[in-house]
């Protein structure tokens, strides 16, 4: 036999040999089923992935309604009904940071996650998972979440791993974040009233709802975030003593006589006080050359030199908030 033939039937050997093999495989090797030929795999995938993404969005909804939060937060206005983070108040700034948002947005679709799950719901097949590992990146216009979710379908023959899962969600939290954090600084510095002007110039809607004598509920809408039909809600409050100064009584003017005793008695209440008393109320002048008592009100002093004069008389509160009116005096 000649050298080509002989290496013609080794190698068609070798073919033969590789196709016995191919076959036998195919008839008594294990059979792995692709997800889209395991019964339930793909419609199980589709379900998990849109629960995923439903748990996200309530999940960031509600951080939104609490001022940043999914607990409830160390300095909260607790009502029947919501919870809101305060991130003000009274001089003291309380603020959220995008890291800790994360970390609770994790926490929160972690441990919610198993309530994708009905082990019952394709019956002839089993279905079991694993604790879920998820992560959520903040960006300046997005929220991306992903999760490492192994969920196992299976029967007696067959099994599928699903494992995989991710969603984004389109808001600008950090902005909202940020605004909210300067309004906070903006009423430090104005602590006695509510800067409705310094509120319609930010780039966010604002709204305004007024919750008890010293509780204002902010509202910040972003109208372009992709979360609900009208965008994405960040509320938060403010706790502000809104603390008004007295009121003092009209005080006429006054035609004296040189070197004769005068005394007037002043009158101011303290509008903040439910019975409208004068208990705590201070009386004073800046001007040194008369005496006004501290407590009592009473305004004394003896003329010496004739002319025009014009005093000031004031009433302040224990939180030093003060009144003051003018007092003329011809001195004759």
């Amino acid at each position: 036999m000649k050298k080509g033939q002989i290496s013609l039937f080794i190698l068609m050997g070798i073919v033969i040999l590789i196709a016995g093999a191919l076959i036998f495989y195919l008839f008594t090797g294990e059979k792995k089923t692709p997800m889209t030929e395991m019964p339930g795999a793909v419609p199980l995938n589709q379900y998990l992935s849109t629960c995923f993404n439903d748990l996200g969005k309530a999940s960031i909804i509600r951080m939104g309604m609490q001022g940043g939060y999914l607990g409830i937060p160390e300095h909260a206005q607790i009502t029947e009904k919501r919870i809101f983070a305060v991130n003000y108040d009274n001089g003291i700034i309380y603020s959220q940071t995008t890291e800790n948002v994360a970390d609770e947005l994790k926490k929160f679709i972690e441990r919610g996650l198993s309530t994708c799950i009905d082990e019952e719901m394709y019956p002839g097949s089993k279905i079991s998972y694993e604790n879920p590992s998820v992560d959520v990146k903040i960006g300046a216009d997005q929220i991306v979440m992903t999760a490492d979710f192994p969920v196992t379908i299976a029967d007696e023959k067959r099994k599928t791993v699903l494992k995989d899962f991710a969603a984004s969600y389109q808001l600008s939290l950090p902005k909202m974040m940020e605004t909210a954090t300067a309004i906070a600084e903006h009423t430090r510095e104005n602590p006695n009233w509510l800067d409705l002007s310094y509120l319609s110039k930010q780039e966010v809607s604002v709204g305004v709802f007024p919750f008890d004598k010293e509780t204002t509920l902010i509202g910040l809408l972003d109208k372009n975030a992709k979360i609900t039909p009208n965008g994405f809600m960040f509320m938060f409050a403010l706790k502000q003593d809104h603390n008004r100064p007295p009121i003092l009584d009209n005080i006429p003017n006054f035609v004296l006589t040189k070197s004769y005793p005068f005394t007037y008695q002043l009158h101011a209440t303290d509008p903040d006080d439910e019975d409208y008393k004068k208990d705590g109320l201070q009386y004073y002048s800046p001007n040194a050359l008369i005496n006004i008592d501290k407590y009592k009100g009473a305004l004394e002093f003896t003329p010496k030199i004739p002319g025009e004069y014009t005093i000031d008389a004031c009433a302040k509160d224990m939180h030093g908030a003060s009144t003051c009116k003018p007092v003329r005096f011809d001195i004759r």
